[in-house]
């Protein structure tokens, strides 16, 4: 008669010590296999998070770049004749008492299409008014003919495109509805960033420094070429403290620039006023009344 073993599970006895530690082992290699998974989602997860915050860090030097003029991308070129005239002056729109000069300037329709859509369309009418004969003296909220600059403060800024016809005849501005997605994105960084000074206007300001506190305030659309910074000092250096500036700035003209034509072709370098030479002659009993009229 053969004996059989008896069965260790049958009998209810605890399983061999090898037994167990095959399975406490196997139970930690499952703990070990979870956290190791754990960690590499942790991991890919921070790997996104940076991956995304470098590719918003570089969009955001890009938009910096673009008010700089630092980028290869360049919007639509647009430009307004200005005339500084003397204030006072009887005779202030002679050529021989003003000081002209052409604002070359890019808005980023690119960027901001609407804003900057509406902006050329302003542009366009203003030149097409300069040239017809009939509306020489006029002023028309749909264009920035003979609209002024009302506010200038050195070291500061500008703000440009009053027109008293839109104040007379309460005509809605062409930038309602125009705020862009990018709005907090293109800041006034630089010199010669233009922005909306509100949406319920055309006026637009120019910046003649970087203007942090004003970031996230005003829709920046543009900037100021280059080859108009000599035009901006003069616009700059007609300013005051009180914003009230000691010449009339007015916008006689403006157009489009070709973009298959270069720049040079619509540059115009800045002419000042001969200086008068006032002759006193009171020893003659002559009083010279120009000091008093042309000054």
């Amino acid at each position: 008669m053969t004996l059989r073993k008896a069965n260790v599970f049958a009998t209810g006895k605890k399983r061999p010590r090898a037994w167990r530690q095959v399975e406490d082992n196997e139970a930690g290699e499952d703990r070990e296999s979870e956290a190791f998974k754990k960690l590499q989602r942790e991991l890919e997860e921070r790997e996104e998070v940076e991956r995304k915050n470098a590719e918003r860090l570089a969009h955001l030097d890009e938009l910096i770049a673009r008010t700089e003029g630092r980028s290869r991308t360049v919007g639509t070129l647009l430009y307004l004749d200005i005339e500084l005239r003397k204030k006072a002056s009887t005779m202030a729109k002679m050529q021989s008492f003003v000081t002209t000069g052409r604002l070359i300037f890019e808005v980023f329709d690119d960027l901001t299409p609407k804003t900057a859509s509406a902006m050329v369309r302003l542009v366009r009418a203003t030149g097409e008014q300069a040239s017809a004969r009939d509306g020489r003296d006029r002023q028309s909220a749909n264009s920035y003919y003979n609209a002024t600059f009302s506010y200038v403060v050195p070291g500061f800024l500008c703000r440009g495109g009053t027109s008293v016809a839109e104040e007379n005849t309460g005509t809605r501005s062409a930038f309602p509805g125009t705020k862009e997605a990018i709005w907090d994105g293109l800041k006034l960084t630089c010199r010669g960033v233009i922005a909306l000074a509100s949406e319920k206007s055309n006026e637009f300001i120019i910046s003649f420094k970087p203007l942090e506190d004003l970031d996230g305030q005003r829709m920046v659309f543009g900037r100021v070429c280059p080859a108009s910074f000599e035009l901006l000092d003069e616009i700059e250096a007609a300013g005051t403290p009180d914003g009230d500036p000691s010449r009339t700035i007015v916008i006689v003209g403006g157009g489009v620039i070709d973009p298959e034509q270069p720049i040079t072709k619509y540059v115009r370098p800045v002419v000042r006023p001969k200086e008068e030479k006032v002759t006193e002659r009171r020893t003659k009993g002559f009083t010279d009344y120009r000091k008093f009229t042309f000054t």
